[in-house]
């Protein structure tokens, strides 16, 4: 299980967080639906939680592709690009979320990004 989560929260960044650190293919990313309801399994997210997470989910995926897209973006324009969209949809999903939740999401965040770090060092 601790396997799946990892692969999980990995494909949640990895793919659009690698984009700003190297110049690659365009990643896939996973439907909105889909990372909500890893988001709802983790943070005991209600329905209307919910509800108002997947169209922000779906906006920072927007943005990422966008800020992706642009060829005349450097990869350090690129990586800052990525940590504004993270940080404006992270302050959005942050004001929805109750005090325990907020905790657990940035747990959530800090194991994906440690994850993010260590296979951007094993490339």
């Amino acid at each position: 299980m601790r396997h799946k989560t990892i692969a999980v929260s990995l494909l949640l960044i990895s793919a659009a967080a690698s984009w700003a650190f190297a110049e690659e293919p365009a990643p896939r990313f996973l439907p909105p639906e889909r990372v909500v309801l890893y988001l709802a399994d983790k943070l005991s997210l209600s329905e209307d939680q919910k509800a108002a997470i997947t169209p922000i989910i779906a906006e920072r995926q927007t943005k990422m592709k966008a800020a992706l897209a642009e060829s005349n973006a450097g990869t350090e324009q690129r990586r800052r690009d990525m940590l504004t969209i993270f940080g404006d949809s992270d302050r959005k999903i942050n004001a929805i979320l109750s005090p325990d939740q907020r905790q657990k999401y940035a747990e959530i965040e800090r194991t994906m990004m440690q994850q993010l770090k260590q296979r951007l060092q094993a490339t």
